[in-house]
């Protein structure tokens, strides 16, 4: 309005009203930039209804495009007249959102669609070299251009972009606008109507929103069944995708025969080392991995990975994954050295080729700390899931379920360590988050409920450990019925909690409860099926019931020798387990030699200062000490003490143990001097 008024001789340069202005004349903006935009030449007139289709800021290589001129004199015109303004020697904005707004209304809805094409047109020509930058404006151009065909295929590939650079809510954006192109007009191109869809069921699971996955993957594949065939490639990958988003959700009898089928089909029309059948390979090894079907695994995992390399190159993505797996694979095998240098060499890789803030660095550097976690390198495992977690937390967001899983990975190892008040406010961090992003009764939310409550009941708090277990089993039972994984570990969280508050006759039928579900769901000698047979032995013996407590422990060290070997860091927990059963029944010298035997293979396999040798340790000296062997004994203590103090700090349970251990030690010798000494050293972390 000033400008006008200044160009009409109405006002000063210094906002002066002057004689013959009629303040009761009614100024319409519409009509102000109207008069402005009419005085101008033809061309700078054609020249801004053009840029006004660009939006209120424009790029001058698109617009030159657009008019097929150069448009030096008509950007300087409308520069001086003050219609635009220069952001950089490309760019350029209008003055005003009211100038960009009149030019563009006026012009009637046929030329709109015109202009908005050539627009399109235009941009794609001009970032030919980089349209995933551009592709959501040049889609848009299209919608408005009612040129509805193109439009998709632009909102998708802005979609597929997005996702592949974590921008979760962008792609989700762009595909649903794919979508609702779709279901508003008749789009001739299939291919495009089944991309959008696929492309929102595989943001989804990138999300791990799973069920809305599963639901449009179960749509595409009955869609290409019919349009293409079975035996049809794309028909393939969408059997493929909607097997691995019921394996995320345990419905594994569901999976595995789709994993089958994929691979069979692939080998008969792709050929073996086509990278479509390795991917099937993978996914159906991986599969016997959840399983613990580690036999059939590992030669499937080897078979692709020696083909990838050789076909696709060492550093393919593919090649990548495979290696992962398989390092995965020998790392639960207790083969650390072999997983070591795969787990190193993708590492290497994934910063060379993706950088060090990569998603997929990040998920090198998780997958080589929980390998060292395994092998209690306590540490040097905290340090990487710590750097995983700020690449994380930075690429895809606090929430995201990846950045999740490694705060409550790093949770586990203040678990572990002792650091109880640090566990509890990365578990509740996770609790929150998984409440937000899923709900308070969502089977995420139960799983870290069962982990807070764990640490709960280590600390003694039962009274707030107990309801969590509780609303975990509740959530889960409500979810998944009675017969699933993850019913049965809140069952054996339940009765952990209730072993341990001496409630053994309510916990006894809860933990055969949930061994029987394992033994129906992954068979008898899977390592979950194992590990409640632990618990079940643990109630047993609890109760006196000590031939019952041998039988399940040695069964579950069978198993354990199936699937790994003597040589486990599993093997040597268990082999524990079974010594201080000997001890309570006074069968010392079975016990002392299941103990060193557990020593033995806990210093070949785990670093020499993990925390499970502390415990091997003392169990040693504890006998020593009842056959009066008080030096041996004394040096074992020691040594115990060293390792708990250095790993799991004083205040852990098991530190303290170890110096009553030794109090009790020096008294049965009688050496009241070192007896005080060490009553004082516990007497002090107990009053911290």
């Amino acid at each position: 309005l000033v400008s006008y008024l200044k160009e009409n001789n109405k006002i000063t340069e210094n906002g002066k009203i002057l004689s013959g202005l009629d303040t009761s004349t009614s100024f319409s903006m519409n009509d102000i930039i109207g008069s402005r935009i009419d005085r101008l030449t033809e061309n700078v007139r054609e020249c801004a209804a053009n840029a006004s289709v660009l939006g209120m800021e424009f790029n001058l290589k698109v617009l030159s495009e657009m008019l097929k001129n150069p448009l030096s004199v008509e950007i300087s015109v409308g520069y001086n007249n003050r219609i635009w303004e220069d952001v950089d020697e490309l760019r350029y904005i209008f003055s005003h959102i009211l100038i960009r707004d009149v030019i563009y209304n006026r012009m009637m809805s046929e030329r709109l669609k015109k202009l908005h094409k050539i627009a399109a047109q235009a941009m794609e020509k001009t970032f030919s070299n980089n349209l995933d930058l551009y592709a959501e404006e040049i889609a848009l151009h299209y919608e408005r251009a009612n040129m509805y065909e193109e439009a998709l295929t632009f909102f998708n590939e802005a979609g597929y972009w997005h996702k592949e650079l974590y921008h979760f809510s962008e792609a989700e954006r762009n595909f649903k606008k794919a979508l609702e192109i779709i279901e508003k007009n008749v789009v001739r191109d299939k291919a495009s109507v089944i991309e959008a869809n696929e492309g929102l069921a595989s943001l989804y699971y990138k999300q791990a929103r799973y069920e809305e996955s599963e639901l449009l993957h179960r749509r595409i594949l009955t869609v290409r069944e019919k349009q293409l065939g079975k035996e049809h490639p794309d028909t393939i990958s969408s059997m493929n995708s909607l097997a691995e988003v019921l394996r995320e959700q345990g419905k594994l009898s569901e999976a595995e025969p789709l994993f089958e089928k994929s691979l069979e089909i692939r080998k008969k029309v792709m050929g073996s080392e086509h990278p479509d059948t390795l991917t099937s390979i993978n996914n159906l090894a991986f599969f016997y991995q959840i399983r613990s079907e580690y036999n059939r695994a590992e030669p499937l995992n080897k078979e692709a990975l020696e083909i990838s390399k050789k076909v696709l190159g060492r550093e393919h993505h593919l090649t990548i994954t495979l290696a992962n797996n398989l390092a995965g694979l020998l790392s639960r095998k207790g083969r650390y050295e072999e997983a070591k240098l795969l787990f190193k060499e993708t590492l290497e890789i994934n910063q060379k080729i993706k950088g060090a803030d990569h998603p997929d660095t990040a998920m090198s550097l998780n997958n080589l700390a929980g390998m060292y976690y395994m092998q209690g390198k306590i540490e040097e495992s905290k340090q990487l899931f710590e750097k995983a977690l700020g690449i994380r937390e930075k690429i895809l967001g606090s929430d995201h379920p990846l950045t999740v899983l490694t705060i409550n990975n790093l949770g586990g190892i203040f678990y572990m360590t002792g650091k109880y008040d640090l566990a509890e406010i990365m578990f509740k961090k996770v609790l929150e988050t998984k409440e937000k992003t899923h709900g308070t009764d969502h089977y995420e939310t139960a799983s870290i409920l069962n982990n807070l409550a764990s640490l709960y009941k280590i600390q003694g708090r039962y009274s707030e450990a107990e309801p969590l277990f509780r609303k975990a089993l509740e959530i889960n039972q409500k979810k998944f019925g009675e017969d699933h994984s993850s019913v049965a570990l809140c069952l054996g969280g339940l009765a952990g909690f209730l072993i341990q508050t001496g409630k053994y006759e309510e916990a006894e039928p809860l933990q055969i409860r949930a061994l029987n579900i394992y033994k129906k769901l992954v068979g008898p000698d899977h390592h979950s099926t194992g590990l409640a047979m632990i618990n079940l032995a643990s109630i047993y013996k609890a109760k006196g019931n000590y031939e019952e407590a041998e039988v399940l422990y040695k069964k579950t060290l069978d198993i354990h020798k199936k699937l790994w070997g003597l040589k486990h860091s599993s093997t040597v927990s268990l082999l524990n387990n079974l010594s201080d059963l000997y001890v309570i029944q006074k069968r010392n010298d079975e016990a002392e030699k299941m103990y060193r035997k557990a020593l033995e293979i806990g210093e070949e396999v785990l670093e020499p200062n993990h925390p499970d040798i502390s415990l091997i340790l003392q169990g040693i000296a504890g006998i020593l000490v009842e056959k009066g062997k008080f030096e041996d004994a004394e040096l074992l203590f020691l040594k115990a003490l060293k390792i708990s103090r250095e790993k799991l700090k004083d205040d852990h349970p098991r530190t303290r143990s170890i110096l009553r251990g030794i109090i009790t030690m020096y008294q049965k010798n009688e050496n009241s001097v070192d007896e005080n000494r060490y009553k004082n050293i516990l007497a002090e972390i107990e009053s911290r």
